[in-house]
């Protein structure tokens, strides 16, 4: 099987297992996936006035104490923490090179952004490999942070490197669009 094909299967794998996992619902660990949820081209409330604005065909998700958006057919995610009472900026200078190798991780980009309400941000984009039945996968998560002096907003969008042409730019647009 040429590398292409297999690239694809465990593509292929990997979100039917995903969605098998996610159609389990009798554990406390359950997801919620809203799938009556219409693309409204507005933002999603997640409280605390914080909004985002997902791309099309994200559907909204809550799984334990985690929120946000999930694509099932692209593999990807996006996952919206609010931390009271916590400066971003602590928590974006902790994200160094040397701490997420420790994670298995590597830090791809690391740049200071403006979100589309011209609030000041963090933008890391950190590459890490998720290995399923032997075979290997290379993921990257995009990460925002960003937030005022009553709280930290941290923001991820999980995506796999195959089909990054596509995802990179639509998932980092819907981060900018963060409000609060």
């Amino acid at each position: 099987m040429g590398l292409k094909k297999r690239r694809f299967f465990f593509l292929f794998v990997f979100c039917l297992f995903f969605i098998t996992s996610l159609s389990a619902q009798d554990g406390p660990d359950e997801m919620l996936v809203d799938t009556t949820y219409q693309f409204t081209e507005g933002p999603f409330e997640f409280g605390d006035g914080v909004q985002l604005t997902p791309p099309a065909y994200f559907l909204p998700f809550i799984q334990k104490d985690k929120q946000g958006f999930i694509h099932q057919g692209a593999a990807s995610t996006i996952q919206v923490q609010i931390y009271e009472n916590v400066l971003y900026t602590y928590i974006a200078a902790s994200l160094t090179e040397e701490e997420l190798l420790k994670q298995n991780a590597r830090l791809i980009e690391h740049s200071k952004v403006l979100t589309n309400d011209n609030r000041e941000a963090d933008f890391f984009v950190i590459g890490f490999t998720v290995t399923s039945n032997g075979e290997e996968m290379e993921y990257e998560r995009m990460m925002l942070l960003t937030g005022d002096h009553t709280k930290a907003i941290w923001i991820n969008a999980n995506y796999p490197v195959l089909a990054k042409e596509v995802l990179f730019n639509v998932l980092k647009e819907s981060l900018l669009t963060v409000k609060f």
